[in-house]
């Protein structure tokens, strides 16, 4: 809990630690991208990890909580075409990040023809070590070697290892990986080619599967019980991007096995609602979050345990609710 009251702190304080708040804001900044992304609390609380974008470029940042000292560890030149997405982390020590390669990248808005790639890394909070996950296996285990690469679940209780979802020899694959060699180890080969994700209950076993429809005309999830094999269509959503998709997506990790936090509007309701989901059973229950008048999408768990802290209504912004009311209190002064 003091983790996620602090990580929260912490995005306050970073995105509005600077001089030009209190101007007046013109279109252009209005427009243009954050300067601060993906802010991570390291798990003792002293360090801050984050992405720090200047004009073109980007960098992650260390942030010693208890000195207010900043250091860049990592940097990434949008002339070369590299791209950093986000950065967490894997113990006090030990960074993971994600960055898109883009191959054939020209910085004009009129070079358009390039191939993207997704890698996920890692590295020591001083930037040594760089590992880039699948080091050395790429050609025997990723087909083709260009897939992109996602980051499932971060494993929290065990501190060595991630898992990574990307296409194998036998379609969508599930690896443990160690975030240290960047060695890799099947945990599942059998989602399919036409998998495009994979989301692990709380015992870090793949429990709801998504599969794209013929002509991107929508997706198909499938849940497996944790002591099964057998999948079993669960929802079908017809819609043609994700932002439009509010009947039913999966979010991340339950507590339990066979458990997954989803955010679904049943027929019948007007609002998108947090839910529990159950992969043995296909039923929703009754919502863990409400919001009476907006959709609700934003969860924040207790990494220990997978158990909700938070989840946030979408209204013009974020009206968030804690489960603990010390906690709601720092919610409503941010």
């Amino acid at each position: 809990m003091l983790r996620a009251l602090l990580t929260a702190i912490a995005i306050w304080s970073l995105c509005h630690a600077t001089p030009a708040f209190a101007q007046a804001i013109t279109a252009e900044a209005f427009a243009q991208d954050r300067n601060i992304d993906s802010v991570s609390l390291s798990p003792s609380g002293s360090h801050v990890a984050l992405i720090q974008r200047i004009d073109d470029d980007a960098a992650i940042v260390i942030v010693d909580w208890r000195t207010g000292q900043a250091r860049a560890v990592q940097t990434a030149r949008r002339n070369s075409g590299l791209f950093l997405n986000w950065v967490l982390w894997k113990g006090d020590d030990r960074l993971l990040f994600g960055a898109t390669q883009r191959i054939g990248w020209r910085p004009r808005a009129e070079d358009t023809s390039y191939r993207s790639i997704h890698r996920v890394y890692g590295m020591n909070s001083d930037g040594s070590d760089l590992t880039q996950m699948f080091e050395g296996q790429m050609r025997r285990l990723l087909n083709p070697d260009y897939a992109p690469i996602h980051l499932v679940d971060a494993l929290r209780r065990d501190p060595e290892h991630v898992l990574i979802g990307t296409w194998g020899q036998n379609g969508y694959t599930l690896y443990r990986v160690n975030a240290f060699s960047g060695r890799a180890q099947i945990v599942s080969d059998d989602l399919g080619w036409d998998a495009w994700r994979v989301f692990v209950d709380g015992e870090g076993q793949p429990a709801l599967r998504m599969d794209g429809l013929p002509h991107r005309s929508g997706w198909r999830f499938l849940r497996r019980a944790p002591e099964g094999r057998r999948w079993e269509e669960t929802y079908e959503v017809h819609r043609s991007t994700y932002v439009d998709n509010r009947d039913f997506y999966p979010l991340r990790a339950g507590p339990g096995a066979g458990q997954v936090y989803v955010a679904a509007r049943p027929p019948g309701t007007e609002f998108q609602s947090i839910y529990l989901y159950d992969t043995r059973s296909g039923e929703l229950g009754e919502p863990v979050f409400a919001h009476p008048s907006a959709d609700a999408q934003n969860v924040r768990v207790d990494p220990n345990d997978n158990s909700l802290l938070a989840a946030c209504g979408e209204t013009q912004r974020l009206e968030c609710q804690a489960r603990d009311p010390r906690m709601q209190r720092h919610f409503d002064a941010i």
